[in-house]
Protein backbone atom coordinates (compact mmCIF):
# COMPACT_ATOMS: atom_id res chain seq x y z
CA UNK A 1 0.00 0.00 0.00
CA UNK A 2 0.91 3.45 -1.01
CA UNK A 3 0.31 6.90 1.02
CA UNK A 4 -0.28 9.78 -0.44
CA UNK A 5 -0.44 13.16 1.16
CA UNK A 6 -2.49 15.86 -0.72
CA UNK A 7 -1.78 19.68 -0.73
CA UNK A 8 -5.23 21.17 -2.27
CA UNK A 9 -5.57 24.65 -3.56
CA UNK A 10 -9.50 25.92 -4.24
CA UNK A 11 -10.14 26.71 -7.71
CA UNK A 12 -12.06 30.12 -8.64
CA UNK A 13 -14.96 27.98 -8.94
CA UNK A 14 -14.09 26.45 -5.47
CA UNK A 15 -13.09 28.86 -3.44
CA UNK A 16 -17.04 30.68 -5.03
CA UNK A 17 -18.59 27.33 -4.03
CA UNK A 18 -16.50 27.00 -0.66
CA UNK A 19 -19.79 26.75 1.29
CA UNK A 20 -20.20 22.98 -0.13
CA UNK A 21 -16.57 21.94 0.66
CA UNK A 22 -17.93 19.22 3.05
CA UNK A 23 -20.37 18.06 1.10
CA UNK A 24 -17.91 17.79 -2.13
CA UNK A 25 -15.90 15.78 0.27
CA UNK A 26 -18.43 12.79 0.16
CA UNK A 27 -18.38 12.51 -3.63
CA UNK A 28 -14.62 12.23 -3.34
CA UNK A 29 -14.70 9.16 -0.72
CA UNK A 30 -17.23 7.63 -2.96
CA UNK A 31 -14.66 8.59 -5.88
CA UNK A 32 -11.59 6.79 -3.75
CA UNK A 33 -13.70 3.94 -3.40
CA UNK A 34 -14.09 3.19 -7.11
CA UNK A 35 -10.01 3.37 -7.50
CA UNK A 36 -9.84 0.82 -4.28
CA UNK A 37 -8.29 4.34 -2.23
CA UNK A 38 -9.46 5.00 1.21
CA UNK A 39 -9.12 8.96 2.23
CA UNK A 40 -7.89 8.49 5.78
CA UNK A 41 -8.12 12.33 6.74
CA UNK A 42 -9.02 15.86 5.18
CA UNK A 43 -8.50 18.95 6.89
CA UNK A 44 -9.08 22.37 6.11
CA UNK A 45 -6.37 25.06 6.19
CA UNK A 46 -7.81 28.68 5.37
CA UNK A 47 -5.26 31.26 5.71
CA UNK A 48 -2.19 28.64 5.34
CA UNK A 49 -0.56 28.34 1.79
CA UNK A 50 -3.09 25.66 0.78
CA UNK A 51 -6.55 25.18 1.41
CA UNK A 52 -7.23 21.67 2.39
CA UNK A 53 -4.24 18.62 3.15
CA UNK A 54 -5.37 15.23 2.69
CA UNK A 55 -4.16 11.67 3.49
CA UNK A 56 -4.98 8.87 0.95
CA UNK A 57 -4.01 5.22 1.17
CA UNK A 58 -3.72 2.91 -2.44
CA UNK A 59 -2.18 0.13 -3.93
CA UNK A 60 0.22 2.00 -5.35
CA UNK A 61 1.24 5.61 -6.54
CA UNK A 62 -0.04 4.89 -9.94
CA UNK A 63 -3.57 4.35 -8.64
CA UNK A 64 -3.12 7.53 -6.38
CA UNK A 65 -2.10 9.94 -9.13
CA UNK A 66 -5.41 8.11 -11.41
CA UNK A 67 -7.77 9.35 -8.52
CA UNK A 68 -5.81 12.30 -7.70
CA UNK A 69 -6.39 13.76 -11.36
CA UNK A 70 -10.19 12.24 -11.37
CA UNK A 71 -10.83 14.49 -8.66
CA UNK A 72 -8.86 17.74 -10.24
CA UNK A 73 -11.40 16.90 -12.92
CA UNK A 74 -15.15 18.41 -11.39
CA UNK A 75 -13.01 21.90 -11.20
CA UNK A 76 -12.78 22.45 -7.82
CA UNK A 77 -9.29 21.60 -6.87
CA UNK A 78 -5.66 21.96 -7.75
CA UNK A 79 -3.46 19.34 -6.09
CA UNK A 80 -0.24 18.27 -5.37
CA UNK A 81 0.77 15.52 -3.52
CA UNK A 82 3.38 13.69 -2.45
CA UNK A 83 4.01 9.89 -1.28
CA UNK A 84 4.54 9.82 2.88
CA UNK A 85 6.52 7.04 4.22
CA UNK A 86 6.32 6.14 8.23
CA UNK A 87 9.43 5.59 10.42
CA UNK A 88 9.65 1.68 9.10
CA UNK A 89 8.97 2.30 5.60
CA UNK A 90 11.51 5.12 5.55
CA UNK A 91 13.88 2.74 7.24
CA UNK A 92 13.25 0.32 3.67
CA UNK A 93 14.31 3.60 1.47
CA UNK A 94 17.56 4.45 2.93
CA UNK A 95 18.34 0.62 3.31
CA UNK A 96 17.90 0.81 -0.86
CA UNK A 97 20.61 2.99 -1.08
Amino acid sequence: MTTGVAFFKWTDEGRHSYRETVDRLGANVKLAEKFGVEIKDVFWTPGGPYDLVGVAVGPDAKTLTAFCLAMQSAGYLRAEWAEAYRPEEMLEVIAVG
